[in-house]
């Protein structure tokens, strides 16, 4: 309660706001977008040779969602419905290639393997209201990129390096 602005006999007026909120939000993990495999063995007998080659790809992160409808009632004042929802994702595309090969001299089989992973993490959120409680102020809307990150891991035998590079985060400068 507040005392209403103009009212000479001190009248005391409500602003009161009732909403209502919803959320969601989805979880990727690891789903994959696509695949494919090869492998080729050539044998003769305790001499040969093995090549098993997988490319693929998935998505991992968070999209989430959320929407607030509600009145806004002000005595002292005008009042309005209001309502906004929102926006916000974190994926991370991946695209990943193993290699294993195998020769097998006097029946034994020497093998080695390499992997290769790379990816891009992105960031993002956005949102829209149409006023708010206690404040009728009509339309707003944003959208913002958060930041997106470069990663690449490689991985042969024992030996294995990774690379992470930002390519653009809030608040260093436009994309």
């Amino acid at each position: 309660m507040r005392e209403c602005c103009g009212a000479s006999n001190g009248e005391m007026g409500h602003e009161i706001c009732c909403d209502g909120n919803l959320t969601f939000s989805v979880e990727l993990d690891h789903q994959p977008i696509f695949g494919y495999s090869y492998e080729k063995e050539i044998n003769f007998g305790s001499w040969g040779a093995r090549i098993e080659i997988y490319v693929g790809g998935w998505i991992t992160g968070t999209i989430s969602a959320g929407g607030t409808a509600g009145k806004y009632d002000n005595d002292c004042g005008t009042g309005c419905f209001y309502g906004g929802a929102s926006i916000g994702s974190s994926i991370n595309p991946t695209l990943g290639l193993e290699a294993r090969a195998c020769v097998r001299i006097w029946g034994v089989d020497h093998c080695g393997a390499a992997t290769v992973t790379g990816s891009a993490n992105i960031s993002w959120t956005g949102s829209i209201r149409n006023n708010e409680c206690g404040n009728c102020d009509g339309l707003n809307g944003s959208i913002s990129l958060d930041d997106i990150v470069l990663t690449g891991t490689i991985k042969i035998g024992i030996w294995s390096g990774s690379l992470s590079i930002t390519i653009y985060e809030q608040g260093s400068g436009d994309p």
